[in-house]
């Protein structure tokens, strides 16, 4: 093998391994966000609900 293929290939190893670690990144970033928007629609659903148990239920009218 001569020493261009060798850096070709360590070039190429190289570039992988910087893909790989960008979409790892990307993912557990992701993962994080979604996790937030799950907590904060929960809390959402949980104002909701009370917001129309007080406000707009039967008997509460009067």
């Amino acid at each position: 093998m001569n020493p261009d293929f060798l850096l070709q290939v360590i070039v190429a190893i190289a570039g992988a391994i910087g893909v790989y670690g960008a979409i790892k990144s990307d993912l557990t970033r992701a993962i994080v966000l979604a996790e937030m928007a799950v907590k904060d629609s929960g809390a959402a659903h949980a104002r909701i609900s009370e917001h129309v148990e007080q406000h707009h239920t039967r008997g509460n009218h009067e």
